[in-house]
């Protein structure tokens, strides 16, 4: 009997109170417990993600107080970046190693720590080195969040519950330029302890706040069953699974007793040294068992994220189109029109400060909730695969057809639909991770397929102005070509994510 809606069935005819851990999730049900914890991984993605975005808002309004030029900038854009890049993956595996939500907790709570030394940080270097230890820190958090929630639910509930992670992620990527729109414009500042907090400074105080209510948030349940199982502690993986069922249920009434593991989580963690067990952790990704997998989902990040970070920065140019008065004009001509040299003078009362960026992505973090919100109820029919083959392909196309467009509407919209569906594609790839392999090994291929994405965002970001100066078609039909390649690649993991998928349900 299976489970229906919230209420749970009894255990099955001769199961003898042993069942598998899927079959163990899905008696738990489905309630205020799993919400809760939904909504605590939820703001605390929030709170990482926040620590990623905000820089772009902040270079505009400390370029005075840090002496930015513009190579300084770019290196402090790229800051968190690479601090990402190379703490991504040793999260990953410690948090195979030694649990997601110790992971969570130590990552979360350094993230918050440096994000504030480098609020207080009065020199460009100090600030610049902050901000790359937050990046490496969040990223614990990123690469371990989508693990540890699903690891709490049965098969029928957890793309679902993912993808409403990253729906709270994007709601919050709208709330982000909200909050910079009403403090970055004011011109006011407060001297405490000879510390001067102007308003930049008073806006990257206010985006720890999410990452450190998400952590402490966390820091209230238990370790996931999943991995308290391969660890081989099947007690404790009782008790959790016992306090899910009275969280949802409101009775004390759970059945099951024993629980074997999954046929793809029967590896339990050794006592070895961390060199050791890290070179055998990411071995076993690149095993022939895995390898398809691991390449395929890397190389969809890729493809995601060269698009959806690479080229964000070039938004605000192609908008400018719309106040140009002569309209026959492609997106390259815009392109290659509209990027100014703006010199600042920091002598000058600032009295104006420009909004556009702020409306600009407060359009695109629309774009990116009601997309969130199509992918929840698209789960109920379509396969995550078949919606990422769907996005990409339908944003290749709009990559094409936008070379060779002159109307200032059609190309806003094309542009907006190449930008933000292979983002909405990243929380989709994570969740086909998150099904397609086994517990020992799951943050190490979500931090692994993130790290690639991330290197694609990083090279795309400092290579595409020097690409559409030397030939924008081209530019734009590398980035249409990746995402098409994409969207093949996608069609070939369908089976994959069938066998898996049904074998999860039984």
């Amino acid at each position: 009997m299976t489970v229906e809606g919230d209420q749970v069935g009894p255990l099955m005819e001769g199961s003898d109170s042993t069942v598998s851990i899927e079959r163990a999730l899905e008696l738990t049900g489905y309630g205020k417990y799993t919400i809760l914890l939904t909504l605590a991984c939820g703001l605390c993605l929030c709170g990482a993600t926040a620590e990623i975005y905000t820089i772009g808002f902040v270079l505009p309004a400390a370029e005075c107080d840090l002496n930015l030029d513009t190579s300084s900038k770019s290196l402090l854009a790229g800051a968190c970046l690479i601090g990402m890049i190379i703490g991504a993956n040793i999260w990953g595996f410690l948090s195979d190693r030694y649990g997601r939500k110790k992971i969570i907790i130590y990552s979360g709570s350094g993230g918050v720590f440096c994000s504030v030394m480098a609020m207080l940080s009065h020199s460009f270097w100090a600030f610049t080195i902050f901000r790359c230890l937050v990046g490496a820190f969040v990223t614990g958090a990123l690469s371990t969040i989508f693990a540890y929630s699903g690891e709490f639910l049965p098969q029928k509930y957890r793309s679902k519950s993912i993808v409403f992670i990253g729906v709270l992620q994007n709601f919050y990527s709208i709330f982000i330029p909200t909050l910079a729109w009403i403090l970055l414009p004011l011109d006011y500042s407060i001297t405490i302890f000879n510390y001067k907090f102007n308003s930049w400074r008073i806006f990257l105080l206010l985006n720890t706040l999410p990452l450190l209510f998400g952590t402490l948030s966390v820091s209230f349940f238990p370790e996931s069953p999943k991995y308290l199982l391969s660890t081989g502690d099947l007690d404790s993986t009782i008790q959790v699974l016992k306090k899910i069922y009275v969280g949802n249920n409101g009775k004390d009434d759970y059945k099951v007793k024993k629980i074997f593991a999954e046929e793809n989580d029967d590896k339990k963690l050794t006592n070895k040294s961390f060199l050791v067990v890290l070179t055998e952790q990411f071995s076993c990704l690149f095993k022939k068992k895995y390898i398809f997998d691991v390449v395929s989902t890397s190389f969809l990040q890729f493809c995601n994220f060269a698009v959806s970070s690479g080229l964000l920065i070039w938004y605000a140019d192609i908008l400018n189109i719309q106040n140009n008065d002569d309209s026959n004009v492609t997106v390259c001509e815009a392109i290659q029109s509209g990027i100014k040299n703006v010199t600042i003078n920091c002598n000058e009362e600032k009295n104006e400060f420009n909004t556009s960026m702020f409306t600009q992505n407060l359009w695109i973090g629309v774009m990116y909730l009601s997309g969130q919100l199509i992918i929840i109820l698209a789960l109920k029919y379509l396969r995550k695969t078949f919606i990422q083959g769907l996005f990409t392909l339908t944003a290749g196309i709009c990559a094409t057809i936008m070379i060779f467009v002159t109307s200032p509407l059609l190309i806003n919209i094309l542009f907006v639909l190449f930008l933000v569906l292979p983002g909405l594609c990243v929380v989709v790839v994570s969740a086909i991770v998150v099904d397609i392999f086994p517990t020992h090994l799951r943050s190490s291929a979500v931090s692994f397929s993130l790290t690639m994405g991330r290197i694609s965002s990083l090279i795309s970001t400092s290579t595409i102005g020097h690409i559409i100066q030397l030939n924008c078609y081209i530019a734009f039909s590398i980035y249409a070509t990746l995402l098409i390649s994409s969207s093949v690649v996608a069609t070939l993991m369908r089976s994959k994510e069938k066998r898996n998928c049904d074998k999860n349900v039984k």
